[in-house]
């Protein structure tokens, strides 16, 4: 099943890059459709099977989704404070 969600996946990559050498393998907006409805499908039974508990699920995906979250955070963070305060940028560009 993950085969087939990279295969609509790169199908929408392609289409949206104009297909390079005639080549493409579905129109984008029916890729995205069958690729929602896989993953919907997957979703209920990881549900079903694995996880007898919503709370359980939803605590496995906060704790693999929220520390790579986090870290992008301070990262964008400490180049934010990097760019801004250590090349000179202090003036204040008016929002018009």
């Amino acid at each position: 099943m993950g085969i087939l969600r990279l295969l609509l996946a790169l199908s929408v990559v392609v289409w949206h890059s104009q297909q390079p050498f005639g080549f493409h393998f579905l129109p984008g907006d029916i890729a995205v459709r069958i690729f929602f409805a896989v993953s919907g499908f997957y979703m209920s039974l990881v549900l079903t099977s694995k996880y007898h508990d919503v709370t359980t699920f939803w605590t496995n995906r906060a704790l693999r989704l929220y520390p790579t979250y986090l870290l992008f955070v301070v990262l964008y963070w400490a180049w934010f404070d990097f760019s801004w305060a250590r090349l000179n940028h202090t003036e204040v560009v008016p929002v018009v």
